[in-house]
């Protein structure tokens, strides 16, 4: 599953045991449970449900449930906030976008060029042309001498532009990378920050960070031990690191869910990092708090797409580029985007 997709997985609880074998049904002494299906709307899923439920129904109950089904679906569909839309905007005038070696401020070798391929995956959501890492490097090394995100504070934008032939640069700092393991008090904690500035002028036209952390403790020192982490992290808003290029960019601190049982934190980011994912251990360990971290950075809030959950904003979202998706034969886009509502994409 994308990471810009979400699903509702409805299953239906029966009191027989026998039941339509086709549809995988996984038999307790208690009762069965029918997998009806996995879609991308809720109300799909609830008229899937009631077409399992009318099938095992006395005719008399149909009218019943006709009835329940109407007014599950008007609550479901009131208790689900998402954010606005996502669309091309043609007036935007940054079209092709390189997203820099980031600036590492932490001691992990190998969380910058992850955290930056997350970047160029989720701007190019965004409707943005994004070149290559791979492209950029090897342009920067060759023709200008550049590996580090280190060495771009010396590196005129206009020397950057030219070179790489692009409308815009995306400059990033990896700030935190770090898997604490105490036994007590148990931490993973990312933190990124961004701007996207214009080759024609210059400014600075979107910035953004966050800290992504998810904790596990056990015990009573466990607990006093994240009640003091949780009081200092209040405290690093951003404004306590090192300007970005010139640029102080706010990166407050976010907690994930500690329990996921379900899958839900881990399901919405999932597939982000299948292509990208490193055989090294901490970007290994990390790669959910890094997609988060990325995925909050450009979209402006932390949302997980669960009834009666409503979007928590952090700063702006970045602004949508002008290239608008191809849509191919089957109504999917053929290597870009099509309009997004939160994570997910809305293809015609």
């Amino acid at each position: 599953m994308l990471p810009n997709e979400r699903s509702h997985a409805c299953f239906i609880l029966l009191d027989v045991p026998a039941c339509v074998p086709h549809w995988g049904v996984k038999e307790s002494p208690e009762f069965s449970v029918v997998y009806a299906g996995t879609y991308t709307e809720p109300s799909q899923w609830l008229l899937s449900a009631h077409k399992l439920l009318l099938a095992r129904m006395p005719q008399y109950f149909q009218v019943l449930s006709l009835l329940a089904l109407t007014l599950a679906a008007t609550l479901l569909s009131a208790c689900i906030t998402y954010p606005p839309e996502i669309t091309a905007n043609p007036s935007n005038p940054i079209k092709t976008v390189a997203v820099l070696p980031f600036v590492n401020n932490t001691n992990d070798i190998d969380g910058p060029p992850f955290v930056r391929q997350l970047f160029s995956n989720v701007l190019g959501q965004h409707f943005y042309d994004i070149k290559p890492p791979s492209v950029v490097d090897q342009k920067l090394k060759e023709q200008m001498g550049v590996t580090l995100g280190s060495q771009l504070d010396m590196t005129p934008l206009s020397k950057l532009c030219e070179t790489l032939g692009i409308d815009g640069v995306f400059y990033g700092a990896l700030d935190d990378f770090t898997h604490k393991i105490t036994g007590l008090y148990n931490v993973k904690r990312v933190r990124v920050r961004g701007k996207l500035v214009d080759c024609k002028n210059g400014q600075t036209v979107w910035k953004n960070g966050i800290g992504v952390k998810q904790v596990m403790y056990a015990g009573t020192l466990g607990a006093i031990a994240k009640l003091g982490a949780d009081s200092q992290d209040k405290q690093e808003t951003g404004q306590e690191l090192t300007p970005l290029f010139g640029d102080t960019i706010p990166a407050p601190w976010v907690e994930l869910p500690t329990q996921d049982s379900k899958g839900i934190v881990a399901g919405a980011i999932s597939g982000l990092v299948d292509k990208i994912i490193s055989k090294a251990t901490s970007t290994t360990e990390l790669s959910q708090q890094a997609s988060w971290a990325t995925i909050v950075t450009v979209k402006g809030y932390f949302h997980i797409p669960t009834p009666f959950s409503s979007p928590t904003y952090y700063g702006a979202q970045v602004p949508s580029g002008p290239v608008a998706p191809t849509i191919g034969p089957d109504g999917r886009p053929e290597g870009g985007g099509c309009q997004m509502r939160g994570f997910v994409y809305k293809c015609n």
